[in-house]
């Protein structure tokens, strides 16, 4: 399978949508659909009609570009130039696609009735306000800054534990939903 089609079934799961309603798209079969999903090449209009349908770049579709939105915006700009930056030395940079599929996760999670309450956006909060101390420290802080600001990092790593407690609480409170 490759990147394409592994990305067109991901965006047609995420989004709760059966290859039956692609296919009707697409005016061709739910077998086409499927062979699509699973590496069969995409003729460029199909490419096209997917980029429109789920609103996504093809430039990302095709893998070209870790920007899945059309047109950019200036965090995805940023996202690029980091991983840019990154690659070289790690191998594995952060991507835009990755920043969006989390979006994309907290959109879904708030759309089924936040299960946990506001506790992961919370946790999310604190720990990127820990990230940015740390690497604002360890861009020439000196060292009791930079242990104090990792330690900061994994405090608010550990309140993920939060999560759990808000979700337990809920169900508690809301049996049977």
């Amino acid at each position: 399978m490759n990147d394409i089609s592994l990305k067109i079934k991901k965006l047609r799961e995420d989004n709760g949508i059966l290859q039956d309603a692609i296919a009707k798209m697409l005016n061709c079969t739910r077998s086409t659909v499927s062979n699509y999903e699973n590496g069969r090449d995409l003729p460029p209009d199909v490419v096209v009609a997917y980029c429109k349908f789920f609103n996504v770049s093809s430039d990302w579709l095709l893998g070209l570009s870790t920007d899945r939105r059309p047109g950019g915006s200036p965090l995805s700009r940023k996202v690029e130039e980091l991983a840019s930056l990154t690659s070289a030395a790690s191998g594995d940079p952060l991507t835009a696609d990755q920043l969006a599929s989390l979006l994309d996760d907290f959109i879904r999670y708030y759309r089924h009735g936040a299960p946990a309450g506001n506790a992961p956006v919370k946790v999310l909060s604190g720990f990127l306000s820990a990230m940015r101390g740390a690497v604002q420290a360890a861009d020439g802080g000196g060292t009791l800054r930079v242990v104090n600001a990792v330690n900061a990092v994994t405090s608010a790593g550990l309140s993920a534990s939060d999560i759990l407690t808000a979700y337990v609480s809920r169900a508690e409170e809301h049996p049977g939903e």
